[in-house]
């Protein structure tokens, strides 16, 4: 799939998330609270908010073009409560 955007609003129960090689640019992940594997590599994505994540255990969003701020970002959450981040 070529997925350029994606609601996930009445998924709120979902566990485990895998879009790899979409076209997503931007992603609210806000209503996910139960997400504990999210993977989004191979996309257009330049930032993520994970401040509502707190069962994420294993994120992947290598191939994407994150800022430095973002990257910093995901540095400071890698390790923290077990999260290991792919990038």
């Amino acid at each position: 799939n070529k997925l350029p955007a994606i609601d996930f609003r009445a998924q709120k129960h979902l566990a485990t998330l895998i879009l790899f090689g979409n076209l997503l640019s931007d992603i609210d992940l806000s209503a996910l609270t139960q997400l504990t594997e999210l993977g989004l590599s191979s996309n257009q994505l330049t930032a993520i908010d994970l401040s509502t994540q707190a069962k994420l255990t294993v994120l992947w969003v290598d191939d994407n073009p994150l800022s430095e701020a973002s990257k910093l970002y995901l540095d400071s959450l890698n390790g923290v409560n077990g999260l290991t981040i792919i990038y």
